[in-house]
């Protein structure tokens, strides 16, 4: 994927120089606009000193070396906050054996597709059994995602086993603060303390919206810590003269499963302007799972 993405990005840049709407000086302005946007969230973050956050910008990075400097710059000037990147190679030259990242939305929407009728029941269920898989399998990185077919209704239904044996949630399509909330309160409803627990606000985080949401958290969870992408990796937005260019805005680049089992996947998300299938079973999703607290937002990055 970021590949692709990084594909996309410069046949746009070579395209604008080729045809000499971007000079090299254009170019180089371009990554003095970017360094500099780097350097303000450096130090937003150096006035939150508490605030802990992690890398996550591999499918919609600028580039690799982009991406690269980037990590360099935060681990020289924020290395009590920045707590590392998702990215397997990068994690490794950083000297880290632990790759920082959750897994996706993915394992849900396949997950529903292969249950052995395809019933309502079925379906349903099937994102609450593969949590418990996960757990199984990978008992320490057991961060709930539970906004595939809406943080609400998952929450409404998940039993007390998975609050006890989660250790965290990621927030990754309703406002963080109102995510934690739910997050917490559905921690508390079986008995469990939201002090042993992890939130992570992510989802076209800045260094602002990041410092907000994980202060706000804080004092209810074991830890806050931001998931931030695209304006660390691309933050590319009016970086040269022609700031009306579509191009050299953050461009949101989704790939995700589109089949399993011969049915189109769903995910409907806490946002519906992310929802993805085939307009019948998108449909029928909403009819299983409903659409309570589901509200319509920009899709910003």
């Amino acid at each position: 994927m970021e590949i692709i993405s990084e594909l996309y990005y410069w046949s746009l840049v070579k395209r604008a120089m080729r045809q000499g709407e971007m000079s090299q000086g254009d170019f180089t302005a371009m990554y003095f606009v970017m360094q500099s946007r780097a350097y303000e969230f450096i130090r937003a973050f150096k006035d939150a000193p508490s605030v802990t956050f992690v890398e996550f910008a591999t499918r919609r990075r600028n580039s690799f070396r982009w991406q690269r400097f980037i990590n360099d710059l935060l681990q020289k000037h924020l290395p009590q906050q920045f707590l590392g990147a998702s990215n397997v190679l990068i994690a490794m030259k950083n000297g880290s054996a632990n790759p920082i990242g959750t897994n996706a939305h993915e394992l849900r929407m396949v997950y529903a597709n292969i249950t052995p009728n395809d019933n309502d029941d079925e379906i349903r269920e099937s994102q609450y059994q593969v949590d418990r898989d996960w757990m199984k399998m990978y008992p320490e990185l057991g961060i709930l995602l539970p906004d595939t077919f809406g943080s609400t209704q998952y929450f409404a239904g998940a039993e007390r086993d998975i609050a006890q044996n989660c250790t965290g949630s990621r927030f990754d399509s309703k406002e963080p603060v109102e995510a934690g909330k739910e997050f917490a309160n559905w921690l508390e409803g079986h008995g469990v303390d939201p002090k042993e627990k992890l939130a992570l606000p992510s989802d076209g985080l800045t260094a602002e919206t990041a410092i907000h949401a994980c202060t706000s958290l804080s004092s209810k969870f074991k830890k806050a810590s931001a998931c931030i992408g695209t304006n660390l990796g691309n933050n590319c937005s009016n970086v040269w003269p022609l700031v009306d260019d579509p191009g050299f805005k953050p461009f949101s680049m989704v790939i995700k499963a589109t089949e399993a089992n011969g049915r189109s996947a769903v995910k409907l998300s806490d946002n519906p302007n992310k929802a993805m299938g085939s307009p019948e079973r998108v449909e029928r999703f909403k009819k299983i799972f409903g659409v309570r607290n589901i509200r319509e937002q920009e899709v910003l990055v």
